[in-house]
């Protein structure tokens, strides 16, 4: 929905340290993620905000093939 269309599509990694597992979303798009509020109905709107809600931490930086996000999360 966000990078429509590029042959580039979506890579994700995933790498595991000492308790926590590490993810990383790289897209050739250029909008940067942000945490909003979606409405009742909308469709749209809530990734962020559930990343925001189960992570331990997460940010995003600029990558050769656009950006990647990132979200650590803590494993039991």
């Amino acid at each position: 929905m966000h990078v429509p269309g590029t042959p580039q599509g979506v890579q994700l990694v995933l790498s595991r340290g000492e308790g926590h597992l590490v993810a990383q979303v790289t897209d050739p798009g250029g909008y940067l993620p942000r945490c909003g509020e979606a409405g009742p109905d909308s469709e749209n709107g809530r990734g962020m905000w559930l990343v925001e809600q189960i992570a331990a931490q997460w940010g995003h930086h600029a990558s050769g093939n656009g950006k990647t996000v990132w979200f650590t999360l803590r494993l039991p």
